[in-house]
């Protein structure tokens, strides 16, 4: 395990699923130059920065990948996995839904991302995206 300062490294990320009014979800497809999964499809979200709440990030992340900030997000889901880039450390994943209705702006991709687009649940589940993400899509009414 890693440690710093004498803490066991833990990685905390908030992602957000936005539904539509036709219930389909927004993904975002990552650039080229993403530090991870280029050019994979994914949803709003990312790392919890220090003296932030996952909640916090999930509006924050959520407003500047993809350009509409959510007035509430309500938990979705938790998931716990062991693995990072060939280290193995705790990754926490917190996932929220929001539809979009419950936000303020339009869509704007940010300079992360090449493109996005509105998929109706079964076609996010078949997607090439982390099976913790369609676990969450998988528990919305």
């Amino acid at each position: 395990m890693l440690f710093k300062n004498g803490w066991q490294k833990v990685i905390v990320t908030s992602k957000v699923i936005i539904t539509n009014s036709d219930g389909d979800l927004l993904v975002l497809l990552r650039g080229e130059t993403a530090p991870s999964r280029p050019l994979k499809w994914d949803l709003p979200g990312g790392l919890v920065e220090k003296g932030e709440s996952p909640l916090e990030a999930g509006k924050r992340e959520t407003e500047e990948e993809a350009g509409v900030k959510p007035n509430s997000l309500a938990i979705l889901d938790v998931d716990y996995t062991v693995y990072r880039d060939g280290f193995k450390y705790p990754i926490v994943s917190f996932t929220y839904t929001c539809s979009l209705d419950n936000c303020s702006g339009d869509v704007r991709l940010s300079y992360e991302h090449k493109e996005y687009k509105w998929v109706s649940r079964d076609e996010f589940i078949a997607l090439d995206i982390p099976e913790k993400y369609k676990t969450a899509a998988r528990l919305l009414q």
